[in-house]
């Protein structure tokens, strides 16, 4: 069950990630941190994109149809399947990382609010963080271990 609900999660990246990269990479241009004060540098984003979604696979394609190979096209094939694999792991490792930030900084200002702006908050908020999570996950789990659940079918003919 957990592996299907894995690769459901997967799929969902995967989706984002398509949709991100046909709409103009709005979600990828957010990932990169700028100093305060400063604009995003937009173009390096699309440089990048560019040297290694087209660029590289061009590259081998071109070298090795000048060294005369057979299996050209399959070299390149790979070559641009690791390139977009690779910016789909950097993407999905953003993502996660984004999305358990955002639920640890939630269960803590939910958790903590006295202690909001104080340096024990900022101190160990990761581990109290993971540790209330953990927490809350077992509670739920054991809470509704006891419990049976019955689902019945029945049919009425009273006539």
């Amino acid at each position: 069950m957990q592996l299907c609900v894995t690769l459901s999660e997967g799929m969902v990246i995967a989706t984002r990630f398509v949709i991100d990269a046909w709409s103009g990479r709005y979600m990828v241009k957010e990932f990169f941190p700028t100093p305060p004060g400063m604009r995003k540098n937009l173009d390096f984003i699309e440089w990048l994109f560019f040297v290694f979604l087209l660029g590289i696979p061009l590259l081998v394609m071109i070298s090795t149809l000048f060294a005369g190979l057979d299996n050209c096209w399959i070299i390149t094939g790979v070559t641009w399947y690791a390139s977009v694999g690779w910016f789909y792991a950097a993407f999905a490792s953003y993502t996660v990382f984004y999305e358990v930030r955002g639920a640890i900084n939630f269960v803590l200002s939910h958790s903590y609010p006295e202690r909001r702006g104080s340096q024990i908050y900022k101190r160990d908020t990761f581990l109290k963080a993971c540790k209330r999570c953990i927490m809350m996950r077992q509670v739920r789990h054991y809470s509704q271990s006891g419990k049976k659940k019955s689902n019945f079918l029945r049919q009425n003919n009273l006539g």
